[in-house]
């Protein structure tokens, strides 16, 4: 099989002598129908000239077949090149459209920050105005610095009060967490008094102390304080 013809030139060339020998094989037909017909009134020497044209017929045959195998070769090629092109103009129209889409999202936003710039611009205009009119109306510069000084002040005043809170939750904290601490040591002392007392016993039976005794319960008894804190803390 011949390879395909790309070039125009040579593709207008081939189709030229496409239809010429096309034109000889219909050609070479008609003249086989009439041979046909007067076959049987020929001779010899006709009949040799017939099968001579059979031949080259059939050469010419195999011939047209190969060009046509190139034909179809060179169809077969401008249809994958159609092919790529359509899926190359294709993708070049999906990015496009993508694109257009990311340019639509960029004008969104670009005309939300257009009509946000708008009304700063008449917030502006309005204060300008405002300021004009005052002006007009005789109202000094020295008002304005004393607007100034007074919007000063209470910042001022607003960062003194804001230390002042800082301060007071922390102190409010640590007392939060001494009341925890006082709570959880009173509940250790409860405990420990329970299980004193509960340890306890009691003997009615025995004798009178006496008097060294009585005095060792009285020294006891003027130092609760220090028997307390032992407690805690053995």
């Amino acid at each position: 099989m011949f390879s395909p013809l790309f070039s125009p030139a040579s593709d207008k060339r081939f189709w030229s002598t496409l239809r010429s020998r096309i034109d000889a094989l219909l050609e070479n037909r008609q003249c086989g129908v009439s041979i046909g017909q007067d076959q049987f009134n020929l001779d010899t020497s006709s009949a040799t000239r017939v099968s001579v044209g059979e031949s080259d017929r059939a050469k010419r045959m195999k011939e047209d077949s190969l060009l046509l195998l190139r034909g179809f070769d060179s169809i077969a090629h401008t249809l994958s090149q159609l092919s790529n092109n359509l899926d190359n103009a294709l993708q070049l129209a999906v990015s496009m459209a993508t694109k257009a889409a990311s340019l639509a999202r960029e004008l969104m936003s670009i005309k939300s920050d257009l009509c946000f710039m708008q009304e700063r611009c008449t917030l502006l205009e309005e204060e300008n105005r405002r300021l004009r009119d005052g002006f007009s109306k005789g109202i000094r510069p020295e008002e304005d610095d004393l607007m100034r000084l007074q919007m000063e002040a209470l910042l001022a005043e607003k960062s003194r009060l804001a230390n002042e809170n800082t301060n007071l939750i922390r102190e409010n904290q640590c007392l939060h967490q001494l009341v925890e601490y006082h709570q959880l040591t009173s509940q250790d002392l409860s405990a420990s008094y329970e299980q004193l007392i509960q340890g306890m016993c009691l003997d009615f039976s025995s004798p009178s102390p006496s008097i060294k005794e009585e005095a060792d319960n009285n020294e006891v008894r003027q130092t609760p304080g220090k028997n307390f804190w032992l407690l805690r803390f053995s």
